[in-house]
C-alpha cells in the first residue's frame, strides 16, 4: 500500500471519528519493512497525521473550553441577580434571632 494511498485512508477515518481503525492503519503501515527511499515518505507522512489528531484534539479541547466559560459566565450573571435581590442585612438579622 503506498504512502498516499494509507493517507487518504487516514485522513477517512480521522474525518469519521475512525480512531482505532486509523490506529490499525498506522500500525500495519509502519509495522512493514520500508527501504531507505520511502522511509522519508512515511514519516512526513506520520507527521502530518501527528498533527491532524494533534488539531482535532485542541479544537475539541478548546470547544469544550468555550462551553465552561459560557456556563460559568451564566453562573456569575445568575449570582449577581440573586445577590443584588437580597437583602443580606435581613438574612444577617433572620439568622441572628434563630
Amino acid at each position: 500500500m503506498t504512502n498516499d494511498t494509507v493517507d487518504q485512508q487516514l485522513t477517512d477515518c480521522l474525518a469519521a471519528g475512525q480512531w482505532e481503525h486509523a490506529r490499525q492503519l498506522l500500525v500495519d503501515h509502519f509495522g512493514q519493512p520500508t527501504t531507505t527511499q520511502d522511509r522519508g515518505a512515511a514519516n512526513a507522512m506520520l507527521l502530518s497525521a501527528y498533527i491532524r489528531v494533534t488539531n482535532q484534539i485542541n479544537l475539541a479541547y478548546k470547544a469544550e473550553l468555550d462551553k465552561t466559560i459560557e456556563l460559568l459566565k451564566r453562573l456569575q450573571s445568575a449570582d449577581k441577580v440573586m445577590t443584588e435581590g437580597l437583602d443580606v442585612r435581613a438574612v444577617r438579622d433572620d439568622i441572628a434571632q434563630s
